[in-house]
């Protein structure tokens, strides 16, 4: 876990101790297979992802269609905004579109 959370700071900004004390107390690596949905439409999702291996999308339905407005890969973060940052409701689904590693952190879990 240390080692993903320097790579972190070095790609993002350093952090500070207790930080980095936080994330390692809120947050725990998870594996996904191909095409789960870790967030879905309507759900209340405190959680930040971090994509140690694999990719994601993000998207809505709008008349039946598919819209996809996000992709990570890795070292990079995703999660539903609004219901991260609001705790309203997702507006989206993140699914993985291969095996993943992810690093998940929760919002309020201390």
């Amino acid at each position: 876990m240390n080692e993903i959370i320097d790579k972190i700071a070095f790609n993002y900004s350093n952090l500070e101790k207790e930080t980095i004390s936080s994330w390692e107390t809120n947050s725990k690596i998870i594996e996904y297979k191909k095409g789960e949905q870790i967030v879905k439409e309507e759900q209340q999702r405190h959680k930040l992802f971090y994509v140690i291996k694999g990719s994601l999308k993000a998207y809505y339905i709008n008349d039946d269609k598919k819209i996809i407005d996000w992709f990570a890969f890795k070292n990079e973060f995703i999660t539903s905004s609004t219901s991260f940052l609001t705790d309203e409701p997702s507006l989206h689904y993140i699914e993985t579109m291969e095996d993943c590693v992810i690093l998940v952190t929760e919002k309020n879990k201390e």
